[in-house]
């Protein structure tokens, strides 16, 4: 199994959110993410080209939200 690849250098930067992004994960599938922000909302992001693809506004409780993949 070869070691992750680290790199401190952005690839690229999504700045829509009005307040600081308190958490990011990515998809299984590593095409998308998700951000949550001080600004109270939840945005989804296509990885390879950049947009955003929903935005959840004035989530509460976004602190505890997690993903979760339904198996087939």
């Amino acid at each position: 199994m070869s070691e992750p690849h680290i790199s401190t250098t952005p690839l690229r930067e999504f700045k829509v959110h009005k307040g600081r992004v308190r958490a990011v994960a990515v998809f299984p599938d590593k095409r998308r993410m998700v951000t949550a922000s001080y600004d109270r909302t939840l945005r989804i992001w296509d990885l390879k080209k950049g947009v955003m693809l929903k935005k959840m506004g004035k989530a509460v409780g976004y602190r505890h939200w997690q993903y979760h993949e339904m198996g087939n």
